[in-house]
């Protein structure tokens, strides 16, 4: 069970319980995911999302709200009470508030958050989970793995049957997928036949084991009419191929067709391919990162995929990076989106590190890289 749900529990068992609830967690949960149970609460009991490193203090700000409450009105306030008044009357975060039943709130909320036909997670909770893991992953140097799948011919089922028949291909399929997957994982039918599944501090390659489970119990299924049933699927790994939602996803949909067009029923997990000829300009380029002024840095070499540049910055494996690549002789400056891949140390103060483009480099980079390189 995980934190948010654990939290639900011990509300249901002790409804007013707030300003304890967390004694119980201390020695349960690692010491980095501790300050996300303050977030949790509160979003919970008002439906406020407050940055998890801000929500320590608002919670121990409440409680002392209470006490002062207690004070003044001489009598007993409830935690509820006090964080209302809290984010209602002094911090204005809450403009129109209704009192709701955590039950029906809870139903609410699934309601909203769950695909009706396959009970999986719809897109929308996806999207949101995935946020959610970027931002801790980034922030305690963890992976994770985005699995992409597609039923093949799931179209043909469809027309030489009927919907109905292929809307219980969806839920076995389904179904499978809840079986196999661990409690951290997040599940989601994306659209149609296509799914996706959230693998929590998992590389790609480790990624291939949840594959491997769910085609083997796809594979000794009975689906209704003993359909055969096959699917294609892609991996992509943070941050190795994106620190986005959107580019993890394209991606890892883009290595899902390369299984359907070499021949369906596998995985293909994406890997970094790089050019094999390399080109040696010797023009200066800037780089801007997260809004630190511009300095000033030396191209080493470039290939079709990525460069390598030496520095006086140092930058971290993995950090997303704008490059400015500016080429005095052509008159131009070239804007990339580059991600680090490599740093070494190097003489006098300077850095020399490795980038890969974040997009395919474009037709008008690739002419102008030829044209001022030595190859």
């Amino acid at each position: 069970m995980n934190p948010k749900e654990e939290i639900l529990k011990k509300l249901y068992s002790d409804p007013y319980s707030e300003e304890k609830i967390f004694q119980d967690f201390s020695k349960n949960i690692p010491k980095e995911e501790y300050e996300l149970l303050y977030s949790y609460l509160i979003d919970i009991l008002c439906d406020v999302e407050i940055d998890r490193y801000e929500a320590k203090q608002h919670f121990e700000n409440i409680c002392k709200h209470r006490e002062e409450m207690e004070r003044i009105l001489g009598r007993s306030v409830g935690f509820r009470v006090g964080m209302l008044d809290y984010f209602v009357n002094k911090k204005r975060k809450l403009q129109n508030p209704k009192v709701i039943e955590l039950a029906t709130y809870e139903n609410k909320l699934k309601l909203a958050d769950v695909d009706e036909l396959t009970g999986l997670y719809n897109r929308r909770y996806l999207q949101k989970m995935m946020n959610t893991e970027i931002q801790r992953s980034r922030r305690y140097d963890l992976t994770f793995s985005v699995l992409f799948i597609d039923l093949d011919n799931f179209k043909r089922i469809n027309d030489d049957f009927d919907h109905a028949m292929g809307d219980s291909v969806l839920k076995d399929f389904s179904y499978i997928i809840s079986r196999v997957i661990r409690a951290e994982d997040v599940a989601a039918r994306y659209g149609g036949e296509e799914f996706v599944i959230l693998i929590p501090q998992t590389d790609s390659l480790s990624a291939k084991i949840l594959y491997k489970r769910i085609r083997d119990e796809v594979e000794v299924h009975t689906f209704e009419h003993r359909l055969p049933l096959t699917f294609s699927a892609g991996v992509t790994e943070y941050p190795l191929h994106g620190r986005s939602v959107d580019v993890l996803l394209n991606k890892a949909d883009q290595a899902m067709y390369m299984s359907k067009h070499s021949g369906k029923n596998k995985l293909t997990v994406l890997k970094e391919k790089r050019d094999s000829k390399r080109y040696a300009p010797k023009k200066e380029i800037t780089i801007s990162l997260g809004g630190v002024q511009n300095e000033p840095g030396e191209v080493l070499d470039v290939s079709l995929g990525g460069l390598s540049f030496e520095a006086a910055r140092h930058l971290e494996v993995g950090e997303l990076v704008s490059l400015t690549l500016v080429i005095p002789t052509e008159g131009r400056r070239i804007e990339l989106k580059t991600q680090i891949v490599w740093v070494k140390e190097h003489e006098a103060g300077l850095t020399k590190m490795g980038a890969r483009f974040e997009h395919e480099s474009s037709t008008l980079l690739v002419e102008i890289i030829k044209r001022i390189s030595v190859a």
